[in-house]
């Protein structure tokens, strides 16, 4: 779970002075938010996520106390800025440019070395967004994203271009019918596919069940549900060096 929240990511401050919050300072209590998330791996190491919300916006995802924290900065109802840090320090600053129709068009990521990542999205008229990744200027990713029936980004085509190589990869994932858990955070849609190169899909209205790469199951989840048809915990297994764990989600 940790790979969709750009912590993202995981993922997408809020410094409370965000110019939506004047509008949005009594939080919504009829909306279920996931509010905590708790990772066990089966070495017994336990994460947890803390999630704080202004409405129905996140302010703030939490890692384990401190160590990893994204701070959301919102224009309207729209996500413009990302500022995640590691251990109090900032690692990364990601910024979110609209076009008049609220689309996504443009992706900065800036880390702490100085290393500039920017992702040009064209929307298509078939319902697919092309994109074009540019690190410092030079080309290094471009490909095609695709969405499924309900709006969640299904599958990608991306190849990346490193130092004279370049290589193919087809990402395909399917989907439960029920809510992912953070379905109703304000403007978490629209970036849902946003840095193709850089992260797996941050977000969704269905819950993931298989992510395959070029043909290859590497991750498989399987969830119980709450009255409300969001997970109440889920199981993963995956290839990912994180190994397998087991999720409980708070609302």
């Amino acid at each position: 779970m940790k790979k969709i929240v750009l912590s993202l990511i995981a993922l997408t401050v809020l410094s409370a002075c965000s110019s939506s919050d004047d509008n949005n300072n009594n939080p919504d209590t009829t909306t279920p938010l996931v509010s905590k998330i708790v990772e066990t791996y089966e070495d017994g190491f336990v994460e947890t996520l803390l999630l704080t919300y202004n409405g129905t916006k996140i302010v703030k995802s939490n890692w384990n106390n401190g160590e990893e924290v994204t701070e959301f900065t919102y224009t309207g109802d729209l996500i413009t800025k990302e500022e995640y840090f590691f251990d109090g320090e900032l690692e990364d600053v990601i910024t979110y440019e609209y076009d008049t129709n609220q689309r996504l068009i443009k992706s900065t990521r800036v880390d702490s070395f100085g290393d500039i990542e920017i992702d040009l999205y064209t929307h298509n008229a078939n319902g697919t967004i092309s994109f074009v990744t540019e690190t410092n200027d030079e080309l290094s990713a471009d490909g095609t994203i695709y969405f499924d029936s309900n709006g969640n980004p299904n599958k990608k085509e991306i190849t990346t271009y490193f130092m004279g190589f370049e290589s193919t990869e087809i990402i395909t994932v399917t989907y439960d019918n029920k809510n992912e858990p953070f379905k109703n955070v304000t403007g978490l849609d629209k970036i849902s596919f946003a840095l193709p190169n850089y992260s797996a899909f941050e977000a969704s209205l269905n819950n993931p069940l298989t992510i395959n790469t070029n043909g290859v199951n590497n991750t498989t989840h399987t969830y119980t549900y709450n009255s409300n048809n969001f997970p109440a915990t889920s199981t993963t297994v995956t290839t990912d060096f994180e190994g397998n764990y087991t999720t409980v989600f708070f609302y």
